[in-house]
């Protein structure tokens, strides 16, 4: 049977006794068996509603015969019992069991995100997870929980943003340095369309252009502001409107193999001794808003971005480049409700912290 990661929390009524009721409901559910529990963790509340009061943390891992499906309606069923109301986004709760693993499976429904989402960058669920399960392995990200607790140990306070031309990054970066005190790193690229009219191999792909010559000039460019200088000040937050890796995934998305294989090379020579992201915010948005932006842009006199199907493949592209193994925690965004992507990548940074 598999082993699946669960994480427990309380901030309504006597937490401890609640916590411990959970636990007690689940050990005595069968098919179930609980193999380990951490010892409960006094954090922060995250995002929501102000005037909480603190939350009691911890979490769990069992052996299960349920599907995934079944084990989710098995927590959802202990919350209800033990009075959980689902009304208010990050608002209080008597009690909230999320599935944050379940073996290395990847499950995405409406219903169920496996891994959870968000486990990555919440310090106050890793911690209590390292305890009992520090060996499991996310399986998208490829780190364990132990060594995704340690990243936020151990990482310069640096978020990076990233997303297709004219989705909403600056505006991203500046409201989230606003809000936060952070220091504003601008992409030295930004207001330029690389170009990308056609898809890789196709007429009118570029190959040694100008268009390549300039992104190896902007990789150069941003390494440079991502070297030591920035993190002077070890607890500022630093946030770019830019991503080193996206130049990849323009490569993959707009040029031919030659072509591609000069961006791989100059990023390799950009990407020596820089400051890797703690945390990725990824905006992303559906088609039809994408070609909606570019029309808007245009009838507002704004510089032309690419045709809607280059930014459909760059977006894709970018998500590709995101998902590889080893880039480290991702906080995906829908650019299409700007007050929910605003909302979860502050959360996001107050969590890491």
């Amino acid at each position: 049977m598999p082993r699946s990661l669960i994480a427990l929390g309380s901030n309504e009524g006597d937490r401890a006794a609640l916590v411990a009721a959970a636990v007690d409901r689940l050990a005595q559910s069968a098919p179930l068996t609980l193999l380990s529990q951490s010892r409960c963790h006094e954090t922060t509340p995250i995002g929501g509603p102000t005037g909480q009061l603190p939350f009691l943390n911890a979490a769990l891992t069992i052996e299960t015969a349920l599907s995934p499906s079944r084990l989710l309606a098995l927590l959802h069923q202990i919350e209800q019992e033990l009075g959980r109301r689902r009304e208010i986004v990050w608002g209080p709760r008597t009690i909230d069991l999320d599935l944050l693993l379940y073996g290395d499976s990847v499950i995405e429904t409406p219903e169920l995100t496996v891994p959870h989402p968000r486990m990555a960058f919440r310090r106050f669920v890793l911690q209590p997870a390292a305890e009992v399960a520090a060996d499991m392995l996310h399986p998208l990200i490829g780190w364990t929980i132990g060594e995704l607790l340690a990243h936020l140990e151990r990482a310069r306070p640096y978020l990076a943003t990233t997303g297709p031309p004219g989705i909403g990054k600056t505006r991203l970066a500046e409201q989230v340095a606003a809000a936060t005190g952070a220091r504003l790193l601008r992409d030295p690229g930004r207001g330029f369309a690389p170009m990308a009219a056609s898809a890789p191999g196709e007429t009118g792909s570029e190959t040694s252009g100008p268009g390549v010559r300039r992104e190896i000039e902007f990789l150069a460019q941003r390494s440079q502001l991502l070297r030591a200088e920035p993190w002077q000040d070890p607890a500022r937050l630093v946030i770019s409107d830019f991503w080193l890796d996206q130049s990849l995934a323009w490569a993959a998305a707009s040029l031919d193999p030659a072509a591609t294989a000069s961006i791989h090379e100059a990023w390799r020579e950009a990407a020596t001794a820089i400051v890797r992201p703690k945390l990725l915010a990824v905006l992303s948005a559906p088609d039809e808003w994408l070609g909606e932006q570019g029309l808007e842009r245009e009838r507002s006199g704004g510089q032309p971005l690419w045709n809607v199907e280059s930014l459909v493949r760059l977006q894709s592209a970018i998500r590709d480049q995101a998902r590889l193994p080893g880039q480290g925690p991702v906080v995906w965004l829908p650019a299409d409700n700007w007050d929910r992507s605003l909302a979860e990548v502050l959360a996001a940074v107050e969590a890491m912290a």
